[in-house]
């Protein structure tokens, strides 16, 4: 299970996860509030949260106790669209390689 807070992110989160072909849930909360919320109630997942600049992302990820992905800055959509698909579904292997 993933969690994340946003329709876009969880569309990238998608095609990375396909990409790289990982088995997927994904759970779009729409609020960091509603990520940390949900996340925290679930037997197991990681969270991809966002890293904006006031920290609330990353402050949502570090309450649930679950494992956290940040991408270097803004969201995971961002990174998407920065890279590309290939290479940001190998950054995002590499970053679920190292929370396994």
């Amino acid at each position: 299970d993933y969690f994340l807070e946003g329709y876009a992110t969880g569309l990238s989160l998608q095609a990375l996860l396909s990409a790289i072909k990982r088995p997927y849930r994904i759970h779009i909360c729409f609020s960091a509030h509603n990520m940390s919320r949900i996340a925290k109630t679930a037997p197991s997942g990681i969270v991809i949260a966002d890293n904006d600049v006031s920290g609330v992302g990353e402050k949502a990820a570090k309450v649930t106790g679950r494992p956290y992905i940040l991408p270097p800055e803004g969201d995971l959509n961002d990174l998407h669209r920065a890279m590309g698909l290939f290479r940001a579904s190998q950054w995002l292997k590499k970053q679920l390689g190292a929370i396994a």
